[in-house]
């Protein structure tokens, strides 16, 4: 069974803008497709130079040389006399142009002519293989022009009556017509969307419109061109008035037009540009608009052809990073070819694969670089590659904190073990206070505030891979019990100062005082002792979360006896058993200097003590 022709979609990432109204045509010398200008989604006029082959878009404006200004509609076709792709005028924000250019060899040309059409605003061009010439119509003034050889000829019209020409119109199409031997000419506005169809042979222009049994609806910007591999004209959309954007999908054959109804058709468009692409054996459509102005610029590439090369192949792993030993999925996707397709797979260890979607696993952890080729029965090909990372995921493990709970101002070692992933490590430390550490796998920190604290640590391999653990520390409750003095002749008057550090505040406070009185709840209670004798008192401190600590001292009192009372009072602040041994370690350098407790203990207990400094002296005698 013959294979039809069908459109193929070919759209990969990394083609030319979004635009309208761009010039393509192929290039024969080069073996590419080349596009110039157009109009960019921002209304703007652009004079990038573009390559198209092997179902791939090439950006070559910063290697063809001094191009043309940035412009739209510009004529362009490949002079075979010449063996050059030849140019003419376009528009342009500031107006029309009518300059002429050769693209040859790669690069860009501007021919030095005495005498080039008068442009007006619009223009089609081909070449005319009968005749041996490029062909210019200009039918904004209605002449016809041929160029040869580097000069420009007027053909008689215009103003010779007995020779018709298709008459002023703008955005019509026009090709050669290889397979019938004349170029052809259909549709375009003029106040009104035309659908006639001209044809132009041995200089002169026939209107073969009433010999048509069938033609194309009125419409103007189709995009048309003749492709070589099937052997007619192919005409795709336009848009028709009230505005509407086309998709249908015509050929011309033997004098003919024929309407085809493809599974797939590109989106409804006018002002794209197709171009008959002779190394791919396809016609190539680019771009274009689906509304009236930019707004709807499109930059998708499809392809019309029996066999369209293959586009945008594609290698997606599953897992992305898989385990050693994991069997991991390899599948392919692409646009294009003509099957049955082959299939080369290299797995980056030395082992092979000709299926489509084949499975693999890697014995060892590591990097491997996987290639895929793919091969189509019409002689086309494409390649892709992809990198995996082979390996076991990063993790931190044992990540603990020493001692948990801790004191204020003690050290806390914190140890972690990190494993998988591609060494070497690198670690960072952050305390949840504020404090950071570097690059090592087991640090210390002095928490000098309340807790609790979410210490984090983040380890990255060399690869990229990132781990993040996290241990909470909190701060043990200490309770501190101080007073203003500690023995004395009775009745003794104690002032008591409680403090309470480290668990989670707010906190409560219990004071018993050794003598059977009733127990204060007052954090810096008052208290005086009658009677003779040794006294323990102690302070509970409890938390919010009802954790608890006490704090005992020991008061003396003495017979009654003229003496100051409660003069030794720098006996200081007693602390929880276990804490460290002196007052000053146990407030810490961080949250209250290190002091003398005998030096400086009157000092101490005015800071500690917010109702009351220390006692006054007793009156004398």
């Amino acid at each position: 069974m013959m294979v039809q022709p069908r459109w193929t979609n070919l759209t990969v990432a990394g083609g030319p803008p979004r635009s309208d109204y761009a010039s393509m045509i192929y290039d024969a010398a080069d073996h590419y497709v080349l596009l110039f200008g157009g109009i960019s989604a921002a209304g703007n006029d652009l004079n990038e130079t573009w390559s198209f082959s092997g179902g791939y878009w090439r950006n070559i404006t910063s290697i063809a040389g001094s191009a043309p200004s940035a412009r739209y509609d510009m004529a362009m076709t490949y002079d075979a006399s010449d063996n050059y792709v030849l140019a003419f005028g376009g528009s342009s924000s500031a107006g029309t142009v009518s300059d002429t250019w050769s693209f040859v060899a790669g690069k860009w040309h501007q021919e030095a002519i005495s005498r080039s059409p008068v442009l007006s605003d619009w223009v089609g061009m081909t070449y005319d293989a009968a005749d041996s010439y490029v062909l210019l119509f200009d039918a904004g003034v209605g002449y016809t022009y041929t160029y040869r050889a580097g000069v420009w000829t007027q053909l008689a019209g215009a103003s010779n009556s007995s020779y018709p020409e298709p008459g002023q119109r703008q955005e019509f199409g026009l090709t050669y017509d290889a397979k019938d031997g004349y170029a052809l000419l259909f549709g375009g506005w003029n106040g009104q969307t035309q659908g006639d169809t001209w044809k132009f042979s041995t200089g002169k222009w026939t209107n073969i419109t009433g010999s048509l049994a069938r033609s194309p609806s009125a419409r103007a910007a189709p995009q048309m061109t003749y492709n070589d591999a099937t052997g007619q004209v192919i005409l795709f959309g336009g848009y028709s008035w009230p505005f509407s954007a086309l998709s249908d999908t015509w050929s011309f054959t033997g004098g003919a037009w024929n309407e085809i109804v493809p599974a797939l058709s590109p989106p409804g468009r006018y002002g794209g540009d197709i171009v008959n692409d002779a190394s791919d054996s396809i016609a190539v459509l680019f771009g274009g608009d689906t509304q009236l102005g930019e707004s709807g610029n499109l930059n998708d590439t499809w392809a019309w052809g029996v066999s369209p090369p293959m586009a945008g192949l594609t290698i997606v792993v599953t897992p992305f990073a898989p385990l050693p030993n994991q069997e991991a999925s390899f599948n392919n996707s692409f646009n294009g070819g003509a099957g049955p397709f082959s299939y080369t797979w290299r797995f980056g260890d030395g082992s092979t694969s000709a299926l489509p979607n084949p499975t693999h696993s890697y014995l060892t952890a590591g990097i491997y670089s996987v290639e895929l080729w793919v091969n189509d029965s019409a002689g086309h090909s494409a390649n892709s590659s992809i990198r995996i990372h082979v390996y076991t995921p990063l993790t931190i493990s044992g990540l603990a904190a020493s001692p948990n709970p801790a004191a204020f101002g003690q050290v806390v070692n914190f140890t972690a073990s990190a494993t998988g992933g591609t060494s070497p490590y690198t670690y960072a430390w952050a305390f949840g206070d504020g404090g950071t550490g570097g690059n090592l796998s087991s640090i210390s920190h002095v928490y000098t505030t309340n807790g609790p604290f979410d210490a984090e640590l983040t380890v990255a391999d060399a690869a990229g891979g990132v781990a993040h653990s996290y241990v909470n520390v909190s701060i043990k409750l200490q309770a501190l019990a101080g007073s203003t003095g500690s023995n004395g002749a009775s009745p003794l008057v104690v002032s008591f100062v409680g403090q309470g550090q480290g668990g989670s505040p707010p906190y409560t406070f219990s004071w018993n005082f050794g003598d059977g009185t009733p127990v204060s709840a007052l954090q810096n209670p008052k208290h005086t002792y009658n009677a003779s004798g040794g006294y323990t008192v102690t302070l509970s401190v409890k938390d919010r979360e009802g954790n608890q600590s006490t704090s005992s001292l020991t008061i003396t009192v003495g017979s009654p006896s003229g003496g100051p009372a409660g003069s030794d009072w720098s006996g200081g602040f007693a602390v929880a058993a276990g804490a460290a041994g002196t007052l000053g370690a146990v407030w810490g350098a961080g949250y209250l200097h290190r002091r003398s407790k005998l030096a400086e203990a009157n000092r101490w207990v005015e800071e500690l003590t917010t109702d009351q400094g220390p006692p006054d002296a007793p009156p004398p005698g």
